[in-house]
């Protein structure tokens, strides 16, 4: 009877100490609220890129994106996305939302949506970075896919307000690319009709923060300059501040120089594609000066 009554002690134990390490299989019909994702999550192998990279499913009333995590190493990818879930969530939707909403208003709808992010989803595929001629190489891509309520999230602020945050949270997040050389749309930027496009690169240590910080500051400062000549610069100031509220981004890649060889620490270069509607900026300026103010928001070959 005392041998049974150790075995099970014994197995109650086990069970005790096996129990945080048991595999976290997300799903949408079981999600796992954010604060209790751990680095024990099962990822699904998928061939090429995962689908929540590429485009995430879309579900009614819901906000849907990913975070990623890149590496030569497999494991290495998918304990980065796993372990480090609740920084990398705070820090892709404040990169989404900061561009257009600025740092107070980001931080206002980037509380209440983390607290109602669930992960739903665990990816793991490959993504290819071109080498230009010389082919491509391939690394480990592990994908995390979440969810939080959009209405239940946009209700909490003003009614002014929820029109914008809400085309927001429903734009696809845009993820930062590696890539070996610069992009190609850096130099010759791709068009999109009703929408001025423009591409800026950071080099510093801390190229990707810096480009994210600046952007708000960078295109607008562009849209300024293309408007002056045609509507003054006070026009263009206003014309300007009303286009940079809806903001996005098209596309963003980094690569990473090496430069130990010359006596220097590796250098980070970061590119970003923005894009900005132009119909909002029009209304704002006498219909006699609207079309040549079109104009010169139009692509240049």
């Amino acid at each position: 009877m005392k041998i049974v009554k150790r075995a099970i002690a014994v197995i109650v134990l086990e069970a005790l100490i096996a129990a945080p390490v048991a595999a976290q299989l997300p799903t949408e019909r079981d999600p796992i609220p954010l604060a209790e994702v751990t680095d024990a999550i099962d990822f699904v192998e998928v061939a090429g890129l995962p689908t929540w990279f590429a485009k995430p499913a879309g579900v009614v009333d819901r906000v849907s994106f990913a975070t990623i995590d890149i590496d030569e190493d497999v494991d290495f990818a998918c304990r980065g996305a796993a372990g480090d879930a609740a920084r990398q969530v705070r820090n892709v939707l404040f990169e989404h939302l900061l561009p257009a909403l600025g740092t107070k208003d980001t931080m206002a709808v980037l509380e209440p949506l983390i607290a109602e992010t669930t992960l739903v989803s665990a990816e793991l595929g490959t993504i290819a970075v071109k080498k230009g001629a010389d082919g491509e190489d391939r690394r480990a891509i592990a994908c995390l896919g979440w969810r939080a309520p959009l209405r239940k999230v946009v209700a909490k602020f003003e009614p002014k307000e929820q029109g914008r945050i809400e085309w927001l949270l429903l734009r696809a997040v845009v993820h930062w690319r590696p890539v070996l050389q610069p992009p190609k749309w850096a130099s010759s930027v791709p068009k999109r009709d009703g929408y001025l496009r423009c591409a800026f690169m950071h080099d510093c240590n801390q190229a990707q923060a810096s480009a994210i910080a600046a952007a708000r500051r960078d295109v607008q400062a562009h849209l300024i300059e293309l408007l002056t000549p045609a509507v003054g610069k006070q026009r263009a100031t206003v014309a300007a501040a009303v286009g940079i509220e809806r903001i996005g981004a098209v596309a963003r890649s980094y690569r990473v120089i090496d430069r130990s060889k010359v006596g220097r620490f590796k250098k980070v270069e970061a590119y970003c594609l923005w894009e900005v509607p132009v119909a909002p900026m029009l209304l704002t300026l006498p219909e006699g000066l609207r079309k040549v103010a079109e104009y010169q928001l139009q692509p240049r070959d």
